[in-house]
């Protein structure tokens, strides 16, 4: 049985929070991240969790993120829960990446064959998910994860944070705010309720502009609304 050795919290976001980690064996040891899930709370609903692990456990596609292990209680003695805490937490070990798309284009680190790879997989990660009826829905640079390619100028590049992910379906109601503003498609700034993974293609494509400008085609403040949004 591995132990992990917790080093530092990588990120925080709306799904789980990330740690670097130690995966401790019998003779090695490797570097891994691990994602503890929001399982029940007001902010973050069990559904959410629940989600995520369906599709790191399920998607098998190169370009998308794939769970090594899951764990049901925390991996590490230090994020035991203390008293009155929920002790229903869900940990996932994820391969460690390089770093997220979006620390890639700030540091201007894609050379033009790499960018135009990038493309590639990203568009094939996509593909895979609206073939198998499911929309990604939290498109954009740093929900995309890179790692080492096969030389110091290629990169493989991974979708993750798949909480926000469900399967494609005109007649289900869903929420329009999930996408972080600067990558809502219209119909999401003019509060539709009802759509499909066309606004993932619209996401898709603001990241590609992303990536060969290097900005946003729609810099936005997070506090800006949906309407305001939808004049500029």
């Amino acid at each position: 049985m591995a132990e992990y050795r917790k080093d530092k919290q990588l990120g925080r976001g709306t799904y789980g929070t990330v740690y670097l980690a130690t995966k401790i064996l019998e003779n090695t040891s490797d570097l891994v991240a691990i994602k503890r899930l929001y399982t029940d709370t007001s902010k973050h609903p069990g559904i959410l969790c629940l989600r995520e692990l369906e599709m790191t456990t399920n998607c098998h596609h190169p370009n998308i993120i794939r769970a090594h292990n899951i764990l049901h209680s925390s991996p590490f003695h230090s994020l035991s829960p203390r008293k009155g805490y929920r002790t229903d937490k869900i940990y996932l070990e994820l391969p460690l990446a390089l770093c997220d798309l979006e620390k890639l284009i700030g540091d201007n680190l894609i050379e033009m064959e790499a960018l135009k790879d990038a493309l590639v997989q990203i568009t094939r990660g996509v593909h895979y998910l609206h073939s198998h009826g499911i929309m990604h829905r939290d498109l954009k640079p740093n929900n995309i994860l890179v790692y080492a390619g096969e030389d110091e100028n290629t990169f493989h590049f991974k979708l993750t944070d798949l909480g926000a992910a469900k399967p494609c379906s005109v007649a289900a109601k869903s929420t329009p705010k999930l996408f972080y503003i600067e990558y809502r498609a219209p119909e999401l700034l003019l509060e539709v309720k009802r759509y499909n993974q066309a606004v993932d293609i619209w996401a898709l494509g603001c990241v590609f502009v992303e990536i060969i400008t290097g900005t946003s085609p729609f810099p936005t403040p997070k506090h800006i609304s949906n309407k305001t949004q939808l004049k500029k």
